[in-house]
């Protein structure tokens, strides 16, 4: 019983001990999680804000979104018309486009902005039925070496590469199955591809005979305005499926 006396307290303090250096650890861990919440929600925020405008096809509400990130811009007057050919070529507004492609300065353009012209040239000349020469531009593309710029970066370059190849063997008919594969997987870390990828993975499908499937991915889709090549193509799309 005496030695019960001595080791209860002893544990009691042991435990005393531990349970404040718990709280202790909390009370410095909790600061620097909020401190970390405050950094990364709001880009979560703001990429869930894009993911939103991109899937209803808007446009005009990607600029203005994107317009935030101009006084950061280094070689603006290329970086600037080069911005908005993206997103005008993202959605299929094929004048609008060309456009503001007509304002880039090349001489200007460094790596990165000779990859995104690139991207720009394929999905055009995909829109403009010149399919076998974005085919063609999509495949030299893939064989280019990758600048460096980090393995993150690297990545999304591959992968873009991968989503516009897949895609030009779509619009012409000759999709593999990794073409297909690739439709599906460069969505994720290449959001602004979304729609060029939707519509030949629509037809793929419709190529391959399941029109379940094609019909499932044209549903999605938003009302594309005249001006967008998408509303051309959807519309096209569901003739195709309608007629079999």
């Amino acid at each position: 019983m005496r030695i019960v006396r001595h080791i209860l307290p002893a544990t009691a303090a042991i435990l005393a001990l531990a349970w404040m250096a718990l709280v202790n650890a909390w009370l410095l861990i909790i600061p620097i999680l909020l401190g970390i919440a405050a950094i990364v929600y709001p880009r979560w925020k703001a990429r869930e804000r894009l993911h939103e405008i991109i899937d209803r096809g808007d446009v005009r509400a990607l600029l203005r979104a994107w317009r935030g990130s101009v006084p950061t811009m280094t070689h603006a007057e290329t970086a600037i018309p080069l911005m908005i050919a993206t997103a005008y070529a993202a959605f299929g507004w094929v004048d609008e486009a060309r456009r503001a492609r007509a304002h880039i300065i090349p001489g200007l353009a460094h790596e990165v902005s000779r990859e995104q012209l690139e991207f720009i040239d394929v999905l055009l000349e995909v829109y403009e039925g010149d399919r076998d020469a974005a085919r063609h531009r999509a495949e030299s593309l893939a064989k280019m070496p990758v600048e460096s710029g980090g393995r993150a970066a690297s990545a999304r370059v591959l992968a873009v590469r991968r989503g516009l190849l897949a895609i030009t063997r779509a619009f012409v008919h000759q999709a593999t199955a990794e073409d297909a594969r690739a439709l599906i997987d460069v969505r994720i870390p290449v959001p602004i591809l979304i729609w060029p990828l939707r519509y030949a993975e629509a037809i793929v499908a419709v190529d391959g005979g399941n029109l379940d499937l094609a019909r499932t991915l044209l549903a999605s889709a938003p009302a594309w305005p005249e001006n967008s090549v998408f509303c051309t193509f959807h519309r096209e799309l569901l003739v195709q499926i309608d007629g079999r």
